[in-house]
């Protein structure tokens, strides 16, 4: 409260109406005394003028000098004033009453005066501090003195000098009744000018403070970030000034803070959606920046005491902080970092900026996941490696049977037609895996030919286990469909690849299913809302069920994987090349569908197609 300045400006005031009352009351009171010592001493000395000091000089003289000296005073105590606040002494030399105008005083105070006029000087100097107004004046025969205008006769003189004081004394009780009422009156004009100054510092004050105090209020809404709101401007004085430079200021301030906030934004925008992550470090190696991807890839808590060297042990890597501090070393890039399950590539390079006119800066790092890049690569070299292989199989099937009857031109026709057969199979395997290659690259480039019809899947499923049926008979297994739903309605799709799709996924279970097994079919249509990868809505639902030998359940989620055999040595014997399932996949994945496997090893498999009723193939 004390500091406040409205309190300030009060108290000033109030310090100034005291101290000019306590000014003018003093000059008044002061005029006060000096009015009535100044009224007293001509009074007295209007009184005792040459005439008035002879005539007392000259009763002096005479035999009976104290009675004619005090006749002489009291028929003058009118002019002296003589009243009952005002006396008239006839002292001796030494100060003692020899007579007076009050019977009752026998006794005076030695005052100055009274003092000076007992050392034969008379005196009238009047003192604030003394209790009373005196003038004292010395008399002697020796100052006896003819005047050639006086009428009266000279006075008898003794032989021997004779000396006295005529002392007069004022209480001083009129004069200080009188600067009482000037003090009361003081003091009433006091309280009343108090009274007055309260208000007007009150007005006064709000009149200061009110626009300082917006202007306060203002500064606070700024530093907040509210630039909504303006100062009124109430006058052109220099608080209107200053509240008119304030607005100016705050419009300045918002225009700026608004640039840079809008750099920043772009930066935390780009920072934000950035599929690499970043991470700023300042020159004292502190955690400056960090964007969510970052923290995705590096899956640790970062705190603010993440320091640069923490952030390179996450790495295990050594690099040359000093140098790229003094930005002597460029950028250091550190590639295929193997992290968590992760593969990384680390950018690490200075940047410069200047903060009130000091170079600073730091280290940014970049964080790229090269992890799906990296599987890719590595994909590619081992679908390479595999193609490779399986080529190469019947490739050398097909060289040494051609080598052998080339070499062998005797050998019995038996012989050489089983040689020849196998050089066809093997030429029709390498055919086969071509094609799914082929289809497979299609597939993957979006350039698979679509020919889209309306037809009916429960038609096109029954013919494919039909026709399959046969295969099966050479096998001792039963295929059939076994169930279904009586209203199928039709889709439209690609009928030859949904037909490629259901004979691929039969022929496989036939495959893997034991002589004498059963490999069962059916056909729905159902409302699904909780298959992985399928949107919500109805589908048509194709079934696959045999009783074979089943799939590990490690297996089942790399089924889909091109090349991928479940048990490669009993896939060689059943001449599959691991690319039937892949490309059954795709077809139902660009068909907007998927297929779902559950098997358990020894129980067998069962497997879901699931088609939606409309495809616009293209």
């Amino acid at each position: 409260m004390y500091n406040r300045l409205r309190f300030k400006i009060i108290l000033i005031l109030v310090v100034f109406i005291f101290s000019v009352m306590a000014v003018v009351g003093t000059i008044l009171l002061n005029s006060v005394f000096v009015f009535y010592t100044d009224n007293f001493v001509a009074e007295i000395n209007d009184c005792f003028n040459s005439q008035m000091q002879e005539r007392l000089i000259n009763a002096l003289g005479g035999e009976n000098y104290i009675d004619e000296m005090n006749d002489i005073l009291t028929a003058f105590s009118g002019q002296l004033g003589i009243d009952v606040n005002r006396d008239y002494y006839i002292l001796d030399i030494n100060g003692d009453v020899l007579a007076s105008s009050s019977s009752e005083i026998s006794y005076v105070n030695k005052t100055n005066n009274l003092l000076s006029a007992m050392n034969g000087k008379s005196s009238s100097v009047q003192l604030l501090g003394n209790d009373v107004m005196d003038y004292a004046v010395y008399l002697s025969t020796d100052l006896l003195f003819d005047d050639p205008e006086s009428t009266d006769e000279p006075g008898l003189i003794s032989d021997k000098n004779r000396e006295c004081i005529i002392y007069i004394s004022d209480t001083r009780e009129e004069m200080q009744q009188f600067a009482w009422r000037v003090f009361s009156i003081i003091m009433q004009a006091l309280l009343v000018g108090l009274g007055i100054a309260l208000i007007l510092s009150f007005f006064l004050a709000k009149a200061i403070t009110s626009p300082i105090q917006n202007i306060t209020n203002g500064a606070a809404k700024l530093a907040e970030g509210d630039f909504s709101e303006k100062l009124p401007v109430h006058s052109q004085d220099e608080i209107g000034v200053l509240t008119e430079t304030f607005n100016t200021m705050a419009n300045e301030l918002k225009r700026t803070i608004d640039e840079v906030s809008g750099e920043r934004e772009k930066l935390e925008t780009i920072f934000a959606y950035l599929n690499d992550g970043v991470v700023a470090f300042d020159t004292s190696e502190k955690l400056m920046h960090i964007n969510e991807k970052a923290k995705e890839l590096l899956n640790v808590s970062i705190s603010d005491d993440m320091s640069l060297n923490k952030f390179l042990a996450l790495f295990n890597i050594n690099i040359p902080i000093d140098d790229l501090m003094a930005g002597n070393g460029g950028s250091v890039t550190v590639r295929e970092i193997e992290y968590s399950d992760k593969i990384l590539d680390l950018s690490i390079g200075r940047f410069n900026i200047e903060l009130e006119g000091m170079p600073n800066g730091g280290l940014i790092c970049v964080i790229h996941d090269v992890s799906e890049h990296f599987a890719l690569e590595k994909s590619r070299r081992e679908f390479i490696a595999t193609v490779s292989h399986e080529l190469r199989t019947p490739l050398t099937g097909i060289r040494g049977a051609t080598e052998t009857v080339i070499e062998n031109p005797d050998m019995s026709d038996d012989i050489k037609n089983h040689l020849l057969s196998m050089v066809i199979r093997e030429s029709d395997r390498m055919t086969r895996i071509v094609r799914d290659l082929l289809m497979l690259s299609r597939l993957d480039n979006k350039k698979m030919s679509w020919k889209v019809s309306t037809f009916s899947p429960k038609e096109l499923l029954e013919g494919c286990i039909e026709m399959l049926s046969i295969e099966a008979g050479q096998r001792e297994q039963t295929v059939a469909v076994t169930e279904s739903d009586n209203d199928i309605p039709d889709i439209t799709a690609d009928k030859e690849r949904i037909e490629q799709v259901i004979i691929n996924i039969v022929q496989n279970a036939m495959k893997y299913t034991p002589e004498k097994g059963t490999i069962s079919a059916g056909i729905f249509y159902r409302y699904c809302n909780s298959v992985k990868g399928l949107k919500e809505g109805n589908y048509v639902i194709i079934k696959v069920r045999d009783n074979g030998v089943g799939i590990p359940e490690e297996d089942i989620p790399h089924l889909f994987e091109r090349f991928y055999r479940v048990e490669k040595a009993r896939s060689s014997e059943t001449g599959g090349t691991g690319l039937g399932l892949s490309i059954a996949n795709e077809i139902v994945l660009a068909h907007n569908g998927v297929i779902d496997v559950e098997s358990s090893l020894g129980e067998g498999t069962t497997v879901y197609i699931y088609l939606p009723s409309f495809n616009n193939l293209k």
